[in-house]
C-alpha cells in the first residue's frame, strides 16, 4: 500500500495554486477589523478500525473524522472536524500565521486527531496494528474560498485569527487573482 503524508501533499498543492511570492497578491481587501484573504480548503475522510479477531457477530470498532484543512493567504493554517459529513459547522481554529512553521503546525494537529482516533478504537491496542483509511472527501474535496477573519486579542503565534465566514469562490474567479494586466 502507498502511503503519503497529507500535510506534504497539502503542502504541494498550496504552492501550486497559491505561490509564496504572490501572497499579497491573494489578500483581496482590509476594512474594519473584517478582512478578507484568499484560501484552499482541503477535505478529508478518516477512518480507523480494529482488524483483530473478534468474536462472530461482534462489531468491528473503528472511528470517523472529516477533517477540513484550511490554509489561506500567505502562511495561516486552520483545521475544522467533525465526526460525520451532517455535523460539520465550518468552526475554525487558527493553528499558524507563520511561514516557517505552518505545515509543521498542521502535521501536529492531524497526528493528534489521529492518537485520538486510535484511542477510540481501542486503547490498549498500538496504533500501528489499527487500521487506516484515508481518502479526500467525497463531497469536497477541494474548495477555493475567500476568508472573512477578523484578529483576536490573543496575539499569540497560533492564535490570533478568528474565521468569521469562509465563502465558496469559483475557480476561475480564484484563479485571476493576483494577475497583472
Amino acid at each position: 500500500m502507498l502511503n503519503m503524508r497529507v500535510e506534504a501533499v497539502i503542502r504541494v498543492i498550496r504552492n501550486l495554486l497559491m505561490p509564496q511570492n504572490s501572497a499579497n497578491e491573494f489578500r483581496v481587501e482590509n476594512l474594519g477589523t473584517e478582512r478578507h484573504m484568499r484560501g484552499i480548503v482541503f477535505g478529508f475522510d478518516i477512518t480507523l478500525y480494529d482488524n483483530t479477531d473478534r468474536p462472530e457477530g461482534s462489531a468491528r470498532k473503528e472511528s470517523r473524522r472529516g477533517i477540513q484543512v484550511l490554509v489561506a493567504g500567505h502562511s495561516s493554517v486552520f483545521t475544522s472536524t467533525s465526526k460525520t459529513h451532517d455535523d460539520r459547522d465550518d468552526t475554525w481554529t487558527n493553528l499558524s500565521n507563520h511561514d516557517s512553521c505552518w505545515h509543521s503546525s498542521m502535521a501536529s494537529e492531524l497526528t493528534q486527531i489521529y492518537f485520538e482516533m486510535c484511542e477510540e478504537v481501542d486503547a490498549n491496542q498500538r496504533p500501528s496494528d489499527i487500521v487506516s483509511y484515508n481518502t479526500f472527501d467525497v463531497f469536497r474535496p477541494l474548495r477555493f474560498v475567500d476568508v472573512v477573519w477578523e484578529p483576536t486579542e490573543d496575539r499569540t503565534l497560533s492564535g490570533y485569527r478568528k474565521v468569521l465566514s469562509v465563502i465558496n469562490v469559483p475557480r476561475e474567479k480564484f484563479e485571476t487573482l493576483g494577475r497583472r494586466g
